[in-house]
């Protein structure tokens, strides 16, 4: 038999006038029946010693049965024996006899149960369909006993933990969530039941309440409320970020946790739309602001994207659909050609003309020309436009032979096609007197004035600029050419057959990278090319050799560079120009000499150094301006298309730039080879995809002879993808008829490039099936729904 009890502490302090006796408590818990339960309690004796004799009760009972002596200031602690015999309550007492007389000290001990503290009720109040609510509450365990518990409830309401032990007089903490399935007022019951293994089971009742509502959430942009929005960020300049706020708008006393799908993630390579917040959650009746940027990447591109935005339960879909267009600088030429009219040799004539910039920001260009070799000498070949203003480009003509000169300037434009201007210029001796092309006229009236001209860019392989002036003159006679509305020639289109072929329209980058001077493949056909345009030699040369050389049909002339040089470790480039004309450029009947045939220039780059084998190059100090890029997209195999980069030489010496060259000629870039004096130099890249698709090329770029610098390059060739959100099925409802019902139907864009949409239907389907509109225009990534399919059932 198991002996529990307590004590009762007598002490005796050092006082003389009294004496006291103190019970601490005197409170019993029964455990079991015929279980001694032991009790201690403190006896003080605060003035003498004193003689104590205990005398115990029916139940109670002290171990010591003889006198206890307390002296003065002493303590003493008498256990007391607790034997109950039957499960009640016991109430009792211990007398001490002392000297002076005699005292009671009741004690009471109160049967012990298993007790456990619950709540009553737990309300969660109002939740939105489909999301969850958490309270945690706490079970504690009141009693001295170890307890076991377990939880039951029911759904919507879920419990966590449901079982568990207890020591005495410890809590547990239960999370209780809420979890609606739909709007509907919930109630239901927890039953807790605990106990432990000598005891039976007892249950407590805990009322669980809530609410369920049904989430709605609405969008705001710019005064426009609605469940579906058009972001229009208009043009943006490359490069760029330009924020849009929409607000959403919680309309029910709820919280609502929503998430924002964006579709074109992974499907297409480049993501010029970003949110700044995916998911999250609303509070009730608040309106939550979030951030759409658009920060486009290639100019002349239309971008669309869709947003979805999703509450929790999906009751109703919220739509935002954004547009934008990159937007490219806006600079230009105040004239397209510059005639410097006819001049005698050595003398310099001297012309100018303005690039403009129309954008807001400041814009970088670069001249595509010698500074030192090229017969046309400008004072400035690359810098910096600021915005809204224009810089003013002086060119001088020295010529030194009696030839036609005629030469296209191509302006760099960081982000942007490039400028073209055209210069022409005679230059006469007493001898020789070539045909003025074109007769002097005002630069601004020049293009009116080209009376008879062959403008060779408008024509290709076995086209107007392969024949000779004979030719032509014969062909205006026949009236197989005609002239256009400015004067120009062009093929008459009754007679267009397999000498004379139309052209297709050249893009001013096709034009760059197809200037005859190329070992790509031409668009433009030449009579006579140059190769190779790039030419790597060990020395520099002091300067360009002018030399005039005829050259017969079908004939291939070689020239040899000689290049001296005495100053070691040095880097040069120069770039040659080769101009090339007809010998006779007037028909040889002298019948009508206004037909005439325009030159051309023809260049080549050399470059080299005079570092020996042991000397280090200098190290570059540069940056790009990116070296990951995604091209725009190829509507077909047959298009290139193209970006700018750019590279700044943050040194003081010279970077020479060379790119490896590309065999499959997936890729180029133009030059491929230079020697940047400047503080930057402006590429054009091009890319011509093989095969339908994502095109990555990884080119390898040279610095300096030695450093290597490898760019990611991305291209995408799209075809056209749609796809239909219902499937390719579209079913309709039971119809009577007479009548009529209507299906929409969602196609999305999955490229990026626009498509023309057009229905339709056979004419053995058209008495019974209609299509609202049948012409269609979505945009990239755009999901289309408002076409509507009808089934008109007849007799």
């Amino acid at each position: 038999m198991s002996v529990i009890g307590k004590l009762l502490t007598f002490c005796v302090p050092n006082q003389k006038d009294f004496c006291s006796f103190v019970c601490v408590t005197n409170d019993f818990a029964e455990r079991d029946i015929g279980a001694i339960q032991e009790y201690v309690d403190t006896s003080h004796n605060e003035d003498q010693h004193q003689n104590i004799l205990i005398v115990n009760g029916k139940y109670f009972a002290s171990k010591y049965p003889q006198s206890i002596v307390l002296n003065i200031g002493s303590k003493v602690n008498i256990p007391i024996v607790f034997r109950p015999l039957e499960k009640n309550m016991f109430e009792d007492s211990i007398e001490f006899i002392t000297k002076d007389g005699s005292f009671h000290i009741p004690i009471t001990a109160v049967p012990a149960e298993i007790q456990l503290s619950t709540p009553e009720t737990i309300n969660f109040g109002m939740c939105a369909v489909q999301d969850s609510v958490t309270i945690s509450f706490e079970i504690a365990n009141i009693c001295d006993f170890y307890v076991s518990f377990q939880l039951q409830s029911d759904l919507p309401f879920v419990l966590q933990p449901v079982s568990g032990n207890l020591a005495p007089r410890t809590q547990c903490k239960i999370n209780a969530t809420f979890q609606p399935e739909g709007a509907f007022v919930y109630e239901t019951t927890v039953t807790c039941n605990y106990g432990n293994n000598s005891s039976k089971t007892n249950t407590k009742i805990i009322t669980l309440e809530g609410i369920g509502k049904f989430p709605y959430l609405s969008l705001k942009y710019e005064n426009i409320t609605g469940n579906e929005i058009t972001v229009d960020f208009g043009e943006v300049v490359l490069g760029e970020t330009l924020h849009k706020i929409v607000e959403i708008k919680n309309c029910t006393p709820v919280n609502v946790p929503f998430q924002i799908i964006q579709k074109s993630l992974g499907l297409l390579v480049e993501n010029a739309f970003q949110c700044s917040q995916y998911h999250g959650v609303i509070p009730a009746e608040y309106t939550h602001k979030i951030r759409v940027s658009f920060k486009p990447e290639n100019f002349n591109l239309v971008y669309a994207d869709n947003f979805e935005v999703l509450p929790v339960a999906l009751i109703n879909k919220l739509y935002i659909k954004c547009i934008g267009r990159g937007k490219s600088p806006n600079v230009s030429a105040n004239v397209k050609s510059v005639n410097f009219g006819v001049t005698a040799i050595g003398v310099e004539v001297v012309r100018s003309f303005k690039l403009i910039n129309g954008s807001c920001s400041p814009v970088l260009y670069q001249i595509k020309v010698d500074p030192q070799y090229s017969k046309f000498l400008l004072n400035e070949t690359c810098g910096k436009i600021e915005a809204n203003s224009s810089k003013k480009i002086i060119v001088k003509f020295i010529p030194t032979q009696a030839i036609p000169y005629y030469k296209k300037l191509f302006c760099l434009i960081l982000n942007q096609e490039p400028l073209t201007v055209e210069l022409f210029g005679t230059c006469v001796s007493k001898d020789i007197k070539p045909a003025n092309v074109p007769k002097a006229r005002p630069i601004e009236n020049l293009y009116g004035d080209l009376k008879r001209l062959v403008y060779k860019n408008n024509w290709r392989a076995e086209n107007l600029e392969e024949l000779e002036t004979r030719s032509l003159s014969m062909l205006i006679e026949e009236k197989k050419i005609v002239f256009d509305e400015n004067g120009l020639l062009q093929v008459n289109d009754m007679e267009v057959d397999s000498n004379l072929t139309k052209n297709k329209s050249v893009s001013s980058f096709d034009e760059f990278f197809n200037d005859g001077s190329s070992d790509s493949m031409l668009i433009i056909f030449r009579a006579i090319m140059l190769k190779p345009a790039r030419l790597d030699v060990d020395e520099l040369m002091e300067r360009a050799c002018s030399m005039q050389y005829n050259l017969t049909h079908l004939l291939l002339l070689q020239f040899v560079f000689n290049t001296t040089e005495d100053v070691p470790n040095k880097m040069f480039s120069a770039e040659l120009e080769a101009f090339v004309f007809y010998k006779s450029m007037r028909d040889q009947s002298l019948v009508n000499d206004c037909t005439i045939t325009v030159p051309w220039c023809l260049t080549v780059v050399i470059t080299g150094h005079t570092f020996g084998r042991n000397s280090e190059f200098y190290l570059p100090v540069c940056n790009w301006s990116s070296k990951t890029m995604v091209f725009p997209p190829a509507s077909s195999l047959e298009e290139s298309v193209y970006r700018t980069c750019l590279l700044q030489n943050n040194g003081y010496n010279p970077i020479h730039c060379a790119f490896t060259r590309d065999d499959t000629c997936v890729f180029s870039s133009k030059p491929d080879t230079c020697l940047i004096r400047e503080k930057f130099q402006i590429f054009v890249y091009r890319m011509s995809p093989l095969n339908c698709g994502v095109t990555k090329f990884q080119p390898t770029c040279t610095l300096n002879f030695s450093e290597k610098c490898d760019f990611d390059l991305t291209m995408t060739t799209e075809t056209v993808n749609i796809i239909f959100t219902e499937g390719d099925l579209l079913y309709f409802m039971p119809t009577c008829v007479g009548h009529s019902s209507y299906q929409n139907v969602q196609i999305q864009n999955c490229s990026r490039v626009p498509i023309k949409l057009q229905w339709k239907i056979s004419k053995s389907d058209q008495h019974i099936l209609s299509v609202r509109e049948q012409y269609k225009i979505i945009f990239p990534n755009e999901v289309q729904g408002e076409m509507q399919v009808a089934n008109l059932s007849k007799v």
